[in-house]
């Protein structure tokens, strides 16, 4: 373990709410649990969250027997612009922001699209992928849930994110990272993927082996233990965007990793081309710290710059 590395206690929010959504007395206990984490390190993780240890199985299943496949099998499914990149990306497809080589994982996308809003082409892209496409509806849920309870931490109405969320975008990736991929793409850094934060409200990960590391608030890489059961949320870029730094979004990155490793990725966002701005936490005393964010247009550039297509 490198020397700025620690394990150190990540907060824990306990879902667990009653059948039918959470009361009154519910939403209050999370709301302050997730502000709390929000405020002080941008993640926590999430337990007793309803999704069947079961379907996660599946899930992981599903991603190993893709991945398993010859590469000309996979690439029938290869993402591009066309497919709004839903789809695969194979090893190294994706260049690093933060050294000259590439990243060292295969990757998956399937998730909701602007055009066509019902489907239609997408279904081809989500075939593979039956048990996940189950766990983005319901990681969708639970995603609609803490970010309405994240409204009522900052003492906003719990509907004040609705008319950015009519057409979401939301994204679940299979992420495969490969023993020695780094090496065999001639890599000379020792992480499987690079430092950034992600492009979203927030992330739900979970993994099925180690290799996650996320920042502290003091600075240092924290190692992420493997917890089958309990996913980590963390902050992106568009909850730090929109309070003007209240919260702040997590860096994250992976580490060379000494076997195979899965994770599962949400990330929730809003409808296609939303301008992400702190317009509410914004006074004299409190200029802006961002420049709005179109997370259609200027998202889908970042795409093609991060992978050529």
């Amino acid at each position: 373990m490198a020397s700025d590395q620690r394990l150190t206690r990540i907060p824990v929010v306990e879902w667990a709410v009653t059948a039918g959504g959470p009361t009154d007395d519910e939403k209050w206990r999370l709301s302050r649990a997730i502000h709390a984490a929000c405020e002080q390190s941008g993640f926590f993780f999430l337990r007793h969250h309803g999704i069947p240890p079961s379907l996660l199985e599946e899930v992981y299943a599903e991603a190993r027997r893709f991945y398993s496949q010859p590469l000309d099998n996979k690439r029938r499914f290869s993402c591009s612009a066309d497919t709004e990149y839903l789809g695969y990306r194979e090893v190294g497809a994706e260049r690093s922001l933060t050294h000259s080589g590439r990243e060292a994982c295969e990757q998956y996308r399937i998730g909701y699209v602007a055009d066509p809003p019902t489907g239609g082409w997408a279904g081809l892209y989500h075939r593979p992928f039956g048990a996940a496409t189950r766990l983005l509806e319901r990681l969708a849920t639970i995603g609609n849930e803490i970010l309405s309870l994240s409204a009522l931490a900052l003492n906003l109405p719990a509907t004040v994110f609705d008319p950015l969320m009519e057409r979401p975008m939301h994204r679940l990736g299979l992420n495969h990272y490969p023993v020695g991929a780094g090496s065999a793409l001639g890599n000379r850094v020792h992480y499987s993927m690079t430092s950034h934060v992600d492009h979203a409200f927030f992330t739900i990960l979970m993994q099925n082996a180690p290799g996650l590391e996320i920042l502290g608030s003091d600075g240092r890489w924290i190692d992420v233990p493997v917890r089958p059961h309990e996913p980590l949320v963390f902050l992106g870029d568009y909850l730090e965007r929109w309070t003007n730094g209240g919260y702040r979004a997590t860096y994250h990155r992976v580490r060379d990793v000494s076997k195979d490793r899965i994770s599962l990725q949400f990330k929730h966002r809003p409808t296609y081309s939303t301008i992400i701005e702190p317009s509410q936490f914004v006074d004299d005393e409190h200029p802006s710290r961002y420049e709005p964010f179109d997370t259609g247009r200027q998202y889908a550039e970042l795409l093609r710059s991060l992978l050529g297509v």
